[in-house]
Protein backbone atom coordinates (compact mmCIF):
# COMPACT_ATOMS: atom_id res chain seq x y z
CA UNK A 1 0.00 0.00 0.00
CA UNK A 2 1.28 3.22 -0.90
CA UNK A 3 1.71 5.93 2.17
CA UNK A 4 0.33 8.51 0.80
CA UNK A 5 -2.13 8.51 3.41
CA UNK A 6 -1.79 8.63 7.39
CA UNK A 7 -4.52 6.67 8.00
CA UNK A 8 -3.82 7.02 11.70
CA UNK A 9 -4.93 10.11 11.87
CA UNK A 10 -8.49 9.41 11.39
CA UNK A 11 -9.52 6.01 10.46
CA UNK A 12 -12.79 6.34 11.75
CA UNK A 13 -13.67 9.35 9.33
CA UNK A 14 -11.92 7.45 6.77
CA UNK A 15 -14.42 4.41 7.39
CA UNK A 16 -17.34 7.27 7.71
CA UNK A 17 -16.16 8.65 4.43
CA UNK A 18 -16.79 5.07 3.10
CA UNK A 19 -19.83 4.33 4.82
CA UNK A 20 -21.16 8.19 2.88
CA UNK A 21 -20.02 7.05 -0.05
CA UNK A 22 -21.91 3.14 0.44
CA UNK A 23 -25.28 5.34 0.86
CA UNK A 24 -25.22 8.10 -1.70
CA UNK A 25 -24.79 4.93 -4.22
CA UNK A 26 -27.42 3.24 -2.22
CA UNK A 27 -25.04 -0.01 -1.98
CA UNK A 28 -25.31 0.13 2.00
CA UNK A 29 -26.61 1.59 4.99
CA UNK A 30 -23.83 1.75 7.56
CA UNK A 31 -23.87 4.59 10.26
CA UNK A 32 -21.34 4.82 13.33
CA UNK A 33 -23.46 4.52 16.29
CA UNK A 34 -23.52 6.91 19.00
CA UNK A 35 -21.88 6.52 22.32
CA UNK A 36 -24.66 6.79 25.40
CA UNK A 37 -24.05 9.37 27.50
CA UNK A 38 -25.46 11.24 30.60
CA UNK A 39 -24.77 15.07 30.29
CA UNK A 40 -24.59 16.56 34.03
CA UNK A 41 -23.61 20.05 33.56
CA UNK A 42 -24.00 22.16 30.89
CA UNK A 43 -22.78 26.26 30.56
CA UNK A 44 -23.87 28.52 28.16
CA UNK A 45 -25.08 25.40 25.99
CA UNK A 46 -22.04 23.85 25.86
CA UNK A 47 -21.58 20.72 27.73
CA UNK A 48 -19.07 20.95 30.25
CA UNK A 49 -19.61 17.68 32.31
CA UNK A 50 -20.70 13.80 30.97
CA UNK A 51 -20.55 10.13 31.82
CA UNK A 52 -20.84 7.24 29.95
CA UNK A 53 -24.25 6.15 30.50
CA UNK A 54 -23.66 2.52 29.74
CA UNK A 55 -21.12 0.31 27.63
CA UNK A 56 -21.47 0.90 24.17
CA UNK A 57 -22.04 -2.22 21.88
CA UNK A 58 -19.33 -1.53 18.59
CA UNK A 59 -18.63 1.65 16.58
CA UNK A 60 -20.87 0.43 13.23
CA UNK A 61 -23.60 -1.28 12.31
CA UNK A 62 -26.11 -1.28 9.51
CA UNK A 63 -27.47 -2.99 6.37
CA UNK A 64 -26.33 -4.69 3.06
CA UNK A 65 -28.04 -6.84 0.54
CA UNK A 66 -29.80 -7.62 3.28
CA UNK A 67 -27.60 -8.56 5.86
CA UNK A 68 -27.08 -7.09 9.50
CA UNK A 69 -23.27 -6.09 9.26
CA UNK A 70 -22.13 -5.13 12.98
CA UNK A 71 -18.76 -4.51 13.32
CA UNK A 72 -16.02 -2.60 15.54
CA UNK A 73 -12.81 -0.40 14.36
CA UNK A 74 -9.66 -0.38 16.34
CA UNK A 75 -6.39 0.57 15.83
CA UNK A 76 -2.43 0.04 17.27
CA UNK A 77 0.39 2.02 17.44
CA UNK A 78 1.95 -1.15 18.29
CA UNK A 79 3.32 -4.14 16.41
CA UNK A 80 0.82 -6.47 17.84
CA UNK A 81 -3.09 -6.05 18.40
CA UNK A 82 -3.63 -6.89 22.05
CA UNK A 83 -6.95 -8.46 21.96
CA UNK A 84 -7.98 -8.16 25.58
CA UNK A 85 -7.08 -4.36 26.65
CA UNK A 86 -8.53 -3.41 23.10
CA UNK A 87 -11.82 -5.55 22.27
CA UNK A 88 -13.70 -5.65 26.16
CA UNK A 89 -16.00 -8.65 27.10
CA UNK A 90 -19.08 -6.83 26.44
CA UNK A 91 -18.37 -5.93 22.90
CA UNK A 92 -17.34 -9.78 22.38
CA UNK A 93 -20.56 -10.98 23.46
CA UNK A 94 -22.60 -8.50 21.39
CA UNK A 95 -20.30 -9.51 17.96
CA UNK A 96 -20.83 -13.29 19.09
CA UNK A 97 -24.91 -12.29 19.67
CA UNK A 98 -25.15 -10.85 16.55
CA UNK A 99 -23.16 -13.64 14.35
CA UNK A 100 -25.51 -15.96 16.11
CA UNK A 101 -28.25 -14.37 14.93
CA UNK A 102 -27.05 -14.58 11.29
CA UNK A 103 -25.43 -10.77 11.35
CA UNK A 104 -22.02 -10.16 9.44
CA UNK A 105 -19.63 -9.67 12.34
CA UNK A 106 -16.20 -8.24 12.27
CA UNK A 107 -13.08 -6.40 13.60
CA UNK A 108 -11.41 -3.62 11.17
CA UNK A 109 -7.89 -3.23 12.75
CA UNK A 110 -5.03 -0.06 11.20
CA UNK A 111 -1.62 -1.21 12.52
CA UNK A 112 -0.91 2.42 12.25
CA UNK A 113 3.05 1.76 12.26
CA UNK A 114 2.73 -0.55 8.69
CA UNK A 115 -0.14 1.80 7.12
CA UNK A 116 -2.49 -1.51 7.05
CA UNK A 117 -6.10 -2.65 7.58
CA UNK A 118 -7.10 -6.02 8.19
CA UNK A 119 -10.57 -6.93 8.47
CA UNK A 120 -10.40 -10.01 10.96
CA UNK A 121 -14.11 -11.68 10.67
CA UNK A 122 -15.29 -12.63 14.25
CA UNK A 123 -15.60 -16.01 13.70
CA UNK A 124 -11.75 -16.18 13.24
CA UNK A 125 -11.26 -13.54 16.04
CA UNK A 126 -13.06 -15.91 18.40
CA UNK A 127 -10.88 -18.87 18.12
CA UNK A 128 -7.54 -16.62 18.66
CA UNK A 129 -6.10 -18.70 21.64
CA UNK A 130 -3.47 -16.14 22.44
CA UNK A 131 -3.94 -12.47 23.79
CA UNK A 132 -2.19 -10.79 20.73
CA UNK A 133 -2.29 -10.64 17.29
CA UNK A 134 0.44 -9.71 15.29
CA UNK A 135 0.94 -8.35 11.29
CA UNK A 136 0.95 -12.46 10.13
CA UNK A 137 -1.69 -13.55 12.44
CA UNK A 138 -3.87 -10.85 11.20
CA UNK A 139 -2.49 -11.94 6.98
CA UNK A 140 -3.74 -15.78 8.46
CA UNK A 141 -7.38 -14.93 9.61
CA UNK A 142 -8.04 -12.18 7.95
CA UNK A 143 -8.23 -9.92 4.87
CA UNK A 144 -6.05 -7.11 3.91
CA UNK A 145 -8.03 -3.99 2.70
CA UNK A 146 -6.15 -2.20 0.20
CA UNK A 147 -6.21 1.83 -0.17
CA UNK A 148 -8.77 2.58 -2.86
CA UNK A 149 -10.32 5.73 -3.81
CA UNK A 150 -13.57 5.71 -3.26
CA UNK A 151 -14.33 4.69 -1.03
CA UNK A 152 -11.01 5.22 0.98
CA UNK A 153 -11.17 1.51 2.86
CA UNK A 154 -13.50 -0.77 0.79
CA UNK A 155 -14.20 -3.40 3.03
CA UNK A 156 -17.64 -4.03 1.51
CA UNK A 157 -15.56 -6.55 -0.64
CA UNK A 158 -14.53 -8.63 2.00
CA UNK A 159 -17.82 -8.57 3.20
CA UNK A 160 -19.01 -9.81 0.30
CA UNK A 161 -15.92 -12.76 0.15
CA UNK A 162 -17.80 -13.62 3.75
CA UNK A 163 -20.95 -14.24 2.79
CA UNK A 164 -19.96 -16.40 -0.39
CA UNK A 165 -18.36 -18.42 2.02
CA UNK A 166 -20.93 -18.42 4.72
CA UNK A 167 -23.74 -18.59 2.44
CA UNK A 168 -22.76 -19.72 -1.11
CA UNK A 169 -24.30 -16.49 -2.42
Amino acid sequence: MEKSRNFGLDFEGLIDKSNAFYSESKIAFIYKKPTPIKIIKVDKNKIVDAVFEKKSTTDYNGIYNGYHIDFEAKSTVSEKFNLSSNIPQHQLDHLQNVTKSGGITFVLILFKSHNKIFLVPFENLSNVKKSYLGLEDCFDIGFEIEESLNPSIDYLKVVDLIIKEKYGK
